[in-house]
């Protein structure tokens, strides 16, 4: 890498209106990088959308993919992006293909508000007020007491990529079904550790949840139930056993039995009721 970049070494356009208006919006940091990397695969290359992975953002920001689907719900919640999905999946059959197009249209992003700093409270101090607190007497306890070793921390376990694709996969859902729900950005990140709950403890494929999450979505009565990953969760057999009933359960093998435990080319629910012949 030269260290002293020169324009003909690559470049691109942007308009001066549309830098502008960036230097004058407060982004967060982590968003702000996923913003300056979906410019630079769009821009950058000509283009005014570009199919990106989670890995490419991984690799060109250098950011975990959890703070990563943090930072794009960040940035579609301030209407900075617009994304685009298909029931399309990646080769190796454990990803969505996610189309991704910087908003130009400056006026319609949705601002956040300026940060207010506070004048430092003046405590006065007098000889009688805020005296200085007594020194520390030393006690049994303290004197003859062992320091206690410390206690390693347990890392909490991160949730995999198929996690936060299915917990993306609902909200998409639920955002479909009524258009003017509240949104949190950290919920997609909370519902994809009840999806690794599911896998890992539950035992549920992701073939299953994913048909599982389809299929409630379609109904007029769970539509307004799930809300939420663990909402789901806790009514997962449920909800099984009434697809069942109504002839969309699935086979052994989307049941996931011989398969390994990601999202593979057997398909979504629509496609596989679609080769059953189950009407929908």
């Amino acid at each position: 890498m030269n260290d002293t970049p020169q324009l003909e070494n690559g470049h691109f356009l942007i308009a001066t209106e549309i830098y502008e208006a960036l230097a004058k919006t407060r982004i967060p940091g982590e968003a702000r990088q996923v913003l300056d990397f979906i410019i630079r695969k769009t821009y950058g290359w000509h283009k005014k959308e570009d199919r990106i992975s989670l890995s490419q953002f991984t690799e060109g920001t250098g950011l975990k993919k959890p703070t990563i689907c943090k930072a794009i719900n960040k940035l579609k919640e301030m209407n900075l992006i617009i994304t685009k999905k298909d029931n399309s999946i990646t080769q190796k059959g454990n990803d969505y293909i996610v189309t991704y197009c910087f908003n130009k249209s400056y006026n319609n992003w949705n601002l956040l508000p300026k940060k207010v700093t506070l004048p430092k409270k003046v405590i006065p101090i007098t000889q009688k007020d805020n005296l200085p607190l007594p020194k520390k007497i030393p006690t049994k306890d303290t004197i003859t007491k062992d320091k206690l070793p410390l206690v390693p921390v347990r890392k909490k376990p991160e949730p995999e990529e198929i996690d936060l694709k299915l917990s993306d996969l609902l909200l998409e859902l639920l955002t479909a079904n009524k258009p003017d729900r509240k949104q949190n950005s950290n919920e997609v990140i909370n519902w994809a550790n009840s999806v690794r709950l599911m896998r890992q403890q539950d035992n549920r494929t992701p073939q299953r949840i994913e048909a599982v999450i389809r299929w409630c979505q379609k109904d007029s009565f769970e539509m307004g139930v799930v809300l939420s990953m663990s909402k789901l969760r806790d009514r997962f057999d449920n909800l099984e056993m009434k697809m069942k009933k109504y002839g969309h359960g699935l086979t052994d093998n989307e049941n996931g039995n011989g398969f390994k435990p990601d999202i593979t080319k057997q398909g979504t629910l629509e496609s596989m009721m679609e080769r059953d012949g189950i009407k929908k």
